[in-house]
């Protein structure tokens, strides 16, 4: 509510505040939105490292959303380095659920992305 003003006066710094205290606590939400703050700069210097590290705390819990924007940060190699195996872990999680984006990117590394295949063997994420 305080990141867009609903139904309170728009505060960032009491967003971030918050989100950070619910992210500290375990919970995915908090660190899925914490991660785009830091993404997008809300309140905060951009960072590119920050959101890999929130995305991943909540993509491991089975936020949909923190394993899409994780498996985008590996895509892309947004403060992160690019691998298109860490992608295609990330989105599939994300696909499974049924999460449109997930399901998008998925299909375009199988369509573009020379051969990636998933193995859920490796444990390397």
């Amino acid at each position: 509510m305080y990141l867009n003003g609903r139904g309170v006066n728009k505060d960032e710094t009491t967003a971030l505040y918050l989100f950070r205290k619910a992210a500290e606590q375990g919970y995915p939400l908090g660190q899925y939105n914490l991660g785009r703050i830091h993404r997008y700069g809300l309140g905060v210097n951009k960072d590119r490292s920050a959101p890999v590290h929130w995305y991943r705390k909540a993509a491991k819990q089975g936020h949909v959303y923190g394993q899409c924007n994780l498996g985008y940060m590996y895509h892309y190699g947004l403060g992160i380095n690019k691998s298109l195996k860490a992608a295609v872990h990330w989105y599939f999680k994300a696909a499974v659920q049924g999460h449109y984006s997930g399901q998008n990117n998925l299909g375009y590394i199988y369509q573009y992305g020379k051969g990636v295949i998933l193995d859920e063997t490796a444990a390397v994420y």
